[in-house]
């Protein structure tokens, strides 16, 4: 008689129970293995065949199980993602399937033994990966088929892609804090109570009665709210290192266990040092989010610059007359003619070819007084049209713009290091082992000291306590997000992070140009009324007294 469980296999890749007879069983090495579908067992093969098989290993205890899904996708989804460089070209996609650190191992080694890939960098935390390839070695079109035949799907990254992350971890920071908070105040009600009976005095069931109740209420900010903290100690710790989580997972997983042994004991318990180092790391952690949001609307906010929909001159010919036709701006191609009327943004950069006009710059240039624009004379994405019907060559389209390069410049810095944040990185490398060390020689002392081990831990977790809030590892980066949004707010752009550091120390500022900064925003700097009548026929306009005053200078352009 054949048992369930015999009739269940794992499959070899993705690790999902399947049915036995509903597997794709092959002979491997002289192994049977068993696979839910063509795409793992594909999958497999290749990584064997490859020379991959440590991804097996890599992955474990992280794996979140899932089938390989077969996918066919196609290079002009990247169009306008492709950027070139010196010595070929490089591209920024979103991979969808990613489930652990070692779906990074895999997909970086994998597509590097592609014979002219010159680097794959994937980035853990959003999913984005940067592939730079040689001009004439491999096509994006083998590249795609390279990291779909390892069961990842490779996307175009959209405008949103990087606010949809930070909103989403927002929102959890949010779901955690709330629940944390909420619990925590109702933890303090019997907290302080209980202090009070300890100095006043309390009816012992009472007091026992409290303490449970604290138990109750803590738990679910130790193992919910706590969650991301718990999670990101394992991880580490698995890896053989330590991080900021790690003192504040210890500290407050360290007060809370202790507080159990000390309600059995007798013992006094500290149930609110548990949840409030959780509520108030969330706290921090929650703001910290928001703060990233509002940077990265800040850039995205240059984009809206761009219009979304276009006017497309099929047939054009400066002789004949033309008809446009609305079309979404990803449709736009180098070498086409778009039609820009007055008041619409222009959409790519390219060349007048027809017609003439006045184009306000101040988005790019900062001056705030039109430009006159004629045919053959250059004009920019973003940039407004003001009086004219122009028809516009596309040059550059999509990424190779002036205004998605800006934005590119503001992306890199805010992801660039300052030299003062290479430091902090070093301090933080030993800063946590140092903790840890110091929190055990406490313990030892205190236990050598006075003999009990409730006071020794006691003292140790207030040592770990202390370090918990972590402000070295974050103020350096989350100052260096703020500043590039401020400057960008401000219509400036900040290439690299070094800049927003070297500029805190200058005392003098030279500008080149015009030797003034501008907003980029007409005003009406000065009026005076004019008080001469016109009463012979000179000295002013008939009527004048009629006239409203008028104003003498307009930003100096009148």
């Amino acid at each position: 008689m054949t048992t369930t469980s015999e009739k269940v296999v794992q499959c070899s890749h993705c690790m999902q129970d399947v049915n036995r007879n509903q597997s794709i069983q092959e002979c491997i090495d002289g192994q049977d293995v068993f696979f839910c579908c063509h795409g793992c067992a594909g999958a497999y093969k290749i990584l064997k065949t490859e020379g991959l098989g440590k991804f097996y290993t890599k992955r474990e205890g992280e794996w979140e199980s899932g089938a390989v899904s077969n996918v066919k996708v196609s290079e002009d989804l990247f169009f306008d993602s492709i950027k070139e460089t010196d010595t070929g070209y490089e591209v920024d996609i979103a991979l969808s399937g990613i489930r652990c650190a070692a779906c990074i191992w895999l997909i970086e080694t994998y597509i590097s033994k592609a014979e002219g890939v010159e680097s794959v960098r994937v980035n853990y935390a959003t999913h984005k990966a940067r592939i730079r390839w040689t001009k004439g070695s491999i096509t994006l079109a083998e590249i795609i088929d390279r990291i779909t035949s390892i069961g990842y799907c490779p996307l175009p990254i959209s405008k949103s892609s990087v606010e949809t992350i930070y909103e989403n971890e927002k929102k959890d920071y949010f779901y955690r804090f709330s629940i944390a908070a909420f619990f925590t105040m109702q933890l303090m009600i019997y907290t302080v109570a209980l202090y009070a009976g300890y100095f006043q005095g309390i009816n012992a069931g009472l007091k026992d009665f409290f303490e449970y109740i604290a138990w109750f209420l803590c738990t679910p900010v130790m193992f919910y709210s706590g969650f991301p903290f718990i999670k990101s100690s394992l991880q580490a710790i698995r890896k053989g290192h330590t991080t900021m989580d790690t003192l504040i997972f210890l500290g407050s997983f360290t007060a809370y266990v202790y507080s159990i042994f000390a309600l059995f004991l007798g013992k006094e318990i500290y149930f609110d040092t548990t949840a409030n180092i959780i509520t108030l790391i969330l706290l921090g952690r929650y703001i910290e989010a928001g703060a990233k949001v509002r940077t990265s609307n800040a850039v995205s906010k240059l984009l809206t610059y761009q219009p979304s929909q276009v006017r497309l001159i099929e047939d054009f010919a400066p002789e004949k007359p033309y008809e446009s036709v609305m079309v979404h701006v990803k449709q736009v191609r180098a070498g086409q003619y778009l039609e820009v009327l007055p008041g619409d943004s222009v959409p790519a950069d390219g060349y007048i070819v027809k017609g003439s006009t006045e184009i306000n710059e101040s988005m790019l240039t900062g001056e705030a007084t039109p430009k006159y624009k004629s045919e053959g004379e250059k004009v920019f994405a973003g940039t407004i049209n003001i009086n004219g019907s122009i028809v516009v060559r596309i040059e550059q389209v999509g990424a190779t713009t002036t205004l998605s390069k800006i934005v590119q410049a503001v992306e890199d810095a805010q992801s660039s290091k300052a030299p003062i944040q290479n430091v902090a990185d070093k301090v933080v490398a030993w800063f946590v082992p140092v903790i840890l060390a110091i929190s055990a020689l406490t313990f030892l002392f205190w236990y050598l000291h006075s003999g009990e081990i409730l006071t020794s831990v006691m003292t140790a977790v207030s040592v770990l306590v202390i370090a918990c809030p972590c402000a070295l590892g974050l103020a350096t980066p989350l100052a260096i997000l703020i500043a590039t949004s401020k400057i960008t707010k401000l219509g400036a752009v900040a290439k690299s992070g070094d800049i927003i550091e070297r500029y805190s120390k200058a005392n003098v500022f030279l500008f080149d140009k015009t030797g003034t900064i501008t907003k980029g925003e007409l005003k009406v700097e000065e009026v005076i009324a004019d008080d001469k009548k016109n009463d012979s026929g000179s000295g002013g306009i008939a009527g004048e007294e009629l006239l409203p005053p008028y104003s003498k200078s307009y930003n100096g352009c009148i």
